[in-house]
């Protein structure tokens, strides 16, 4: 007589389920979903598949193949995903070997920004040349250890005193403690241009890094705007002009001319000054005094 052993049905269900950061914001990476699973019928489950899926997330974790879970047990799967750059309800779903649970996620607006440079002309060799960039919280969120780093060419570079070398570790990065909703900062940088700078146009960029209610999460926006090398007069005139004979020669004359015509408008001014000078001599009555010689004024009274 032999005795067959029959097993019970499985009873897969989820018992809970959390998310590591607990609060959730657009664009997130690296969201751990948990989902906790309980076996509560009178037998094992065998052979079943466990994975997640949805529309607002990028699941990055494959599926659980669970070849064997004893009744009574309980099991988590953990499932790593990135959120997209959305809003409001985003939905996940669970599947459960036959069965699958929705589950209601949500992700919050991580905060925006209104970035606005004011970039001046630059010329190759200049310094100390002042960028100006107005930030500004267009958000509803407070936002907290805010970092600002310019990002530019190796031919533009922060200017550094020579009496505090130390500054270039820091000097592309600015920080504001919180920006609140709304409120607007000026964010300067001074720069230098190199001599070798070739004029044209170079891409830079700022980039903006901050944190929301002291989440460990950084969120990040980019501006993206032009510095624009342009030579000075001067450079622009030497660069045009080649050093040939022929150019010498008629920079020379040039020079001959202009010295001349300097030469007779100076003396031009000279003898209109001596004639002015004269015309007024001859036109003023003399008031010199001369004596008499006391012989003649005697023989006159005579």
């Amino acid at each position: 007589m032999f005795k067959i052993a029959v097993l019970g049905t499985p009873q897969i269900s989820l018992v809970n389920y959390f998310t590591n950061p607990p609060v959730l914001y657009q664009d997130q990476k690296f969201i751990q979903f948990t989902a906790v699973v309980s076996n509560t019928g009178a037998g094992p489950a065998q052979n079943m598949q466990v994975s997640l899926s949805s529309g607002s997330f990028k699941v990055l974790t494959g599926a659980y193949n669970v070849a064997y879970m004893p009744s009574g047990t309980v099991e988590n799967f953990t499932f790593l995903m990135n959120a997209m750059n959305l809003t409001g309800q985003a939905p996940v779903t669970l599947l459960l070997g036959n069965s699958q649970d929705t589950i209601q996620l949500f992700l919050n607006n991580y905060g925006s920004l209104d970035i606005q440079g004011s970039i001046p002309a630059l010329n190759p060799g200049s310094g100390s040349v002042l960028e100006l960039f107005n930030i500004t919280n267009t958000g509803s969120s407070v936002m907290y250890n805010v970092n600002v780093h310019l990002l530019s060419p190796s031919v533009i570079s922060i200017h550094i005193p020579s009496s505090n070398p130390l500054a270039a570790l820091t000097a592309d990065n600015f920080t504001i403690a919180e920006l609140l909703p709304g409120q607007k900062v000026v964010v300067t940088y001074i720069v230098d241009v190199s001599s070798s700078a070739a004029t044209q146009t170079y891409p830079a960029q700022i980039v903006v890094q901050w944190n929301l209610n002291n989440t460990a999460q950084q969120f990040h926006q980019t501006y993206t705007f032009d510095e624009k090398v342009t030579p000075t007069a001067i450079q622009q005139l030497t660069s045009n002009f080649t050093f040939t004979p022929l150019n010498i020669a008629v920079m020379l004359l040039i020079i001959i001319l202009i010295v001349a015509l300097i030469a007779v408008s100076v003396r031009s001014r000279k003898m209109r000054k001596k004639l002015k000078t004269a015309t007024e001599k001859k036109d003023t009555p003399s008031l010199i005094h001369r004596e008499i010689p006391e012989k003649k004024l005697e023989e006159k009274k005579s």
